[in-house]
């Protein structure tokens, strides 16, 4: 129901709900991975990292990262 309308107004008690789950969901555990990107994206907090492995000599990182998804 957040994702069509896009409603981040106060105004909105489904809205005041969420932002007020996020927060505490944060508040208790700041490195929830979940958690931390539902904040990026809602909240305009700072994106967490993405941490990707790096490939052996002889492989290219292009292949790598085309098995990682792959496997996704």
């Amino acid at each position: 129901m957040l994702v069509e309308e896009h409603p981040h107004s106060s105004k909105y008690n489904l809205w005041n709900r969420f932002e007020s789950d996020l927060t505490d969901l944060l508040r208790v555990n700041p490195e929830h991975s979940l958690g931390r990107k539902y904040a990026a994206v809602e909240l305009g907090q700072p994106v967490p990292p993405i941490h990707l492995p790096m490939p052996p000599a002889v492989v290219p990182l292009w292949a790598i990262r085309q098995v990682e998804l792959l496997g996704a």
